[in-house]
């Protein structure tokens, strides 16, 4: 599969073309949407949430029509810990996973690269969380895949 870099950093790239590319070219049949928290343009940040929002949106709809699985992937890496931002975590990934709940090619992958001083234990915490919470239940969608 392929992963985009920050999506918030190099946005030109989530278009229909690359992912027909990713397909046809490169004969991939996933690719990751690497939204970062934090760092230049993060989602919690200084990022524009609803371009960001949209670009996710986008991405899924052009993997979508390219027959490709989707990863929707919150990324964590200048701040290390998933809890920093978790309100805003939870928040996402309830729009994310009622917006796509009817779609099969839809990963969730709530939290990549924890780095750093946080503990397996606090990652561990979030992740199940994650898993447990109202975004991510069942009956959202009948088979939830996401990645902790």
């Amino acid at each position: 599969g392929i992963s985009t870099h920050g999506i918030g950093w190099f946005p030109q790239y989530v278009n229909e073309q690359c992912f027909k590319g990713f397909k046809e070219d490169w004969k991939a049949n996933v690719v990751r949407l690497a939204m970062y928290t934090h760092e230049n343009n993060g989602y919690c940040t200084d990022g524009n949430k609803d371009n960001l929002k949209q670009l996710v949106k986008d991405g899924v709809a052009y993997a979508t029509n390219q027959n490709l699985y989707v990863i929707i992937d919150w990324h964590v890496l200048q701040e290390q810990n998933p809890n920093t931002y978790k309100d805003e975590a939870k928040k996402f990934f309830e729009e994310m996973s009622k917006e796509y709940k009817d779609y099969t090619n839809v990963i969730y992958e709530v939290c990549n690269e924890p780095n750093g001083g946080v503990s397996w234990k606090e990652i561990k915490s979030y992740a199940e969380e994650k898993e447990h919470g109202n975004f991510l239940k069942r009956s959202n969608k009948k088979r939830n895949i996401f990645i902790k």
